[in-house]
């Protein structure tokens, strides 16, 4: 009788381990703070540092300062900055920055759009940066948040010109996601992005706790729900795998923390012809462009080239 005492005194244990690990990863993930919500100023030093941005030069473009309130007492805070030289048609990209960042992390993104004659929209997502919002869902409200700003850029620019969503970690997350029920796009460039949060999630406990994830995994998608996000509902690699927009992967082949081949997962199910996969050797999470600036220019220009010369053709 004692042994099956002793079973069950582990087994609740064990749950409970697990539960309180999920509880974490529901805290850290949805709710950023300190490091996690980093400010303006923390992320323009970085990007000083490391690449070399100028930020008073960035303050003097041109550009409109705007707020697009999305409900939920939730207000995006935007930037709009029109292309130094005009092309016609029009190209607008759309930047979506990643986890613990803002739209500060964009400016190198925005720096290489312009350079290529494209207006930039730069936004912050919800619970970053000077947006508001209580609490982040690692792309699934952000994908509604991203049809908005989306809209936005429709009614104000019209829709005729090229449209372009260019998303980083989450933020490219957020734009595969948006695949499943926008028509506003003509390209899609995601930069180091999740294929299945269940498989990242997984992954991420088997490398931080080093205990079978399955127990904890449902824990995390059973907490996700009390915040209208069941994120492992919400799966890239199913809406890319329908959907007929041209989609630019791009990945590290030395990413530590999403693994390149969840890109090559998506590129060899995507549909249209000129989606591909442009993998970086060297490149940790997030660093194909500082690994390799020219051939990551180089890369875009020609996505960008190819789906505008599509959008002429068909119309």
């Amino acid at each position: 009788m004692t042994w099956v005492i002793l079973l069950l005194g582990c087994l609740i244990a064990y749950v409970i381990t697990c539960f309180v690990i999920a509880a974490t990863f529901i805290k850290l993930a949805f709710h950023p703070s300190g490091k996690r919500r980093r400010s303006y100023e923390t992320v323009q030093a970085y990007e000083t540092r490391v690449h070399g941005i100028d930020f008073e030069v960035f303050e003097a473009w041109s550009q409109t300062k705007f707020t697009i309130d999305v409900g939920e007492n939730t207000v995006l805070a935007c930037r709009f900055l029109p292309a130094p030289n005009t092309i016609h048609p029009p190209r607008t990209v759309v930047i979506a920055h990643g986890f613990t960042q803002n739209m500060m992390n964009s400016i190198r993104y925005a720096q290489l759009f312009r350079e290529l004659g494209c207006s930039v929209l730069l936004y912050d997502h919800r619970a970053f940066g000077e947006s508001t919002g209580t609490y982040n869902t690692l792309g699934v409200q952000e994908c509604r948040d991203l049809q908005a700003v989306l809209a936005w850029v429709t009614a104000t620019q019209g829709d005729e010109g090229l449209l372009v969503v260019h998303g980083e970690s989450m933020g490219a997350v957020t734009a595969l996601l948006s695949l499943a029920t926008s028509s506003h796009v003509d390209g899609v460039i995601a930069d180091c992005a999740i294929s299945r949060m269940r498989d990242y999630v997984s992954l991420v406990m088997k490398r931080t706790v080093h205990m079978p994830p399955a127990l904890i995994v449902w824990m995390v998608q059973l907490l996700s729900k009390r915040y209208n996000a069941a994120i492992f509902a919400n799966n890239p690699i199913e809406a890319v795998a329908t959907s007929h927009t041209p989609i630019l992967f791009i990945h590290g082949k030395q990413d530590s923390d999403v693994p390149y081949t969840m890109s090559e997962d998506m590129a060899h199910v995507a549909i249209h012809p000129l989606s591909q996969l442009a993998v970086f050797e060297g490149a940790d999470h997030a660093r194909s462009y500082l690994r390799d600036k020219a051939r990551y220019t180089a890369v875009v220009s020609a996505f960008v080239d190819s789906v505008a010369s599509q959008k002429q053709q068909e119309g």
